[in-house]
């Protein structure tokens, strides 16, 4: 069977996060509570999407826009609070998921699913985007409620902190 997704409600994204050396897309499915794993290079050519979806392509024959069926996927985590954000953790060992409903970040082992860790962020409800800082490996978020742009300060000792990005040039550093 093909992959269906179960949308969540207007506003809450389904993020996507690509393990590259397993070739492992992982997408949040908000209105399931599942998060799939699906096998990028495992999909056969159907057809072009060109005459059913005119409006996404482009008229320049260069751009390539097929549909593609028989993935191969399962459920890799369920039993999530509408999953929006994810990113995989800087040494790619772990996906971050953002619950949109509960402000909550769960961070998973790639290989057993298992949950390592649950990190709650101070504005609740709104939880969307995730991403990982290229320079300093920071884990950022973004509350769409609360529009907010929040930072993980991983401390070995106490836990990890969270606290809103609060300076313009922040991007500069990181």
């Amino acid at each position: 069977p093909e992959l269906r997704l179960a949308r969540g409600p207007p506003g809450v994204v389904a993020g996507m996060a690509i393990h590259g050396p397993s070739r492992t897309l992982y997408v949040a499915d908000a209105g399931s509570g599942r998060v799939y794993a699906v096998k990028a290079d495992s999909g056969v050519y159907a057809r072009t999407a060109r005459v059913e979806y005119p409006i996404f392509s482009s008229r320049l024959p260069a751009f390539e826009y097929s549909i593609y069926e028989c993935l191969q996927y399962h459920v890799f985590v369920d039993g999530l609070d509408m999953p929006s954000g994810l990113v995989l953790s800087s040494d790619g060992t772990a996906l971050l998921v953002a619950e949109y409903r509960t402000g909550a970040i769960k961070a998973f082992d790639l290989v057993s699913a298992e949950l390592l860790q649950t990190i709650a962020t101070p504005e609740g409800a709104g939880l969307s985007g995730l991403a990982i800082a290229p320079t300093s490996g920071g884990l950022f978020y973004t509350n769409a409620l609360a529009h907010v742009l929040g930072r993980v300060v991983a401390d070995p000792c106490t836990g990890p902190t969270v606290d809103a990005v609060t300076d313009p040039a922040f991007d500069r550093s990181e």
